[in-house]
């Protein structure tokens, strides 16, 4: 019934599933934390540059998804469209080195237990319909 009501959501505002289920977690975020500016990792698989083809391994980049997206108290609808906004951005821009530069320019040391630019991972798996959801 969830999924049903989620597919009809995404459907009806233009986004996957995905972003539905990371704007529901966005809410609950800015709820419980009283936090606006809601940033969170997603990781992303893949290979996008056309010289590490050849390569044999597992890619993963983690994107991070932030733009105070929930600023404002807007409607579900909004949200929905501002985090359509900020993944898309995200994953035009996922080849880019983003951490090792980020460190850099904040200062914050790379062996930190915590990430430095985000507190939740967030996973959709469509194989298994599972979702996961870290917080460190």
């Amino acid at each position: 019934m969830l999924s049903e009501q989620n597919c009809e959501i995404s459907r009806q505002n233009g986004v996957t599933k995905f972003m539905t289920v990371l704007a529901a977690l966005c809410c609950v975020l800015g709820a419980i934390h009283g936090e606006e500016d809601i940033v969170v990792g997603s990781p992303i698989a893949g290979r996008n540059r056309q010289e590490i083809e050849g390569l044999i391994g597992f890619f993963l980049n983690t994107l991070v998804l932030r733009g105070g997206i929930y600023s404002g108290n807007p409607s579900f609808s909004e949200l929905l469209r501002r985090v359509r906004e900020v993944a898309l951005e995200a994953l035009c821009t996922s080849g880019v080195a983003v951490l090792k530069s980020s460190l850099k320019k904040t200062g914050t040391a790379a062996e930190s237990e915590h990430s430095p630019l985000f507190q939740v991972m967030f996973s959709l798996n469509r194989a298994a319909q599972t979702i996961l959801v870290c917080t460190g």
